[in-house]
């Protein structure tokens, strides 16, 4: 059985993505390990048909955070061998280059989003130099990429000079049955609560929908903006 390890910097709980990827690759035959964060108050995992592995760090966010991340990341991969190391973004990507190289096994990349783009960088050059330049690094050296759309494919593609292949991040279909019946409708957001997500533009939006509830579930960096 051949077996996969993914690295995420989030804590895998709201992480609905990642556990329907896991899950896929379980159900096809594959032997998953799922690699993210633990905080302090982090609640305990569901339980998953894949395994999970949450580190634990001393520093939550900013500089000392990635390079804590990279250095226990990269020692907990080199425990094990696999056949498989796919890095989350370009914040997991050192890791799993080198983890990948030592073991002569195959590594894939994951874009989640344009990271260099990502409103967190705006407006700090040197930090986004860095990772475009970890990303023209390490991205040419993968054995596969693929991200969310064709149109981003393109964009990497055309800035990384390597193929990318669209995987989309649709949900589970479902059906419901036996909903209550409610007067207002409902706006549904499920995920991570950060800038750039049109958060904050949904809310102002709700006053010209009357008839509208907007529910929100997940945390970030704007838990505090969902809550006002």
């Amino acid at each position: 059985m051949a077996t996969i390890t993914f690295t995420v910097t989030n804590d895998l709980v709201h992480d609905r993505r990642m556990q329907r990827i896991c899950r896929s690759l379980t159900d096809a035959g594959f032997n998953v390990t799922l690699i993210g964060r633990r905080y302090d108050n982090s609640p305990e995992l569901p339980p998953f048909p894949f395994q999970t592995v949450r580190l634990k760090h001393f520093f939550r966010s900013g500089k000392l955070f990635y390079l804590e991340y990279q250095i226990r990341l990269l020692f907990h991969l080199l425990r094990s061998r696999h056949d498989m190391y796919c890095a989350i973004d370009l914040d997991s990507i050192i890791p799993v280059s080198i983890a990948g190289w030592i073991y002569r096994a195959h590594r894939i990349f994951d874009a989640h989003e344009h990271f260099t783009e990502v409103p967190e960088l705006t407006g700090r050059p040197l930090a986004r130099w860095i990772w475009s330049r970890i990303g023209k690094t390490c991205i040419p050296r993968m054995d596969l990429a693929y991200t969310v759309g064709p149109a981003l494919a393109d964009v990497l593609h055309n800035e990384y000079d390597f193929p990318f292949g669209v995987i989309r991040n649709l949900p589970v279909k479902q059906f419901a049955t036996d909903l209550p019946s409610r007067e207002a409708r409902i706006l549904w957001y499920h995920g991570a609560l950060n800038m750039g997500r049109g958060l904050e533009v949904t809310i102002r939006a709700m006053e010209y929908l009357p008839d509208y509830e907007f529910w929100i579930a997940g945390e970030g960096d704007l838990s505090a903006l969902s809550e006002s």
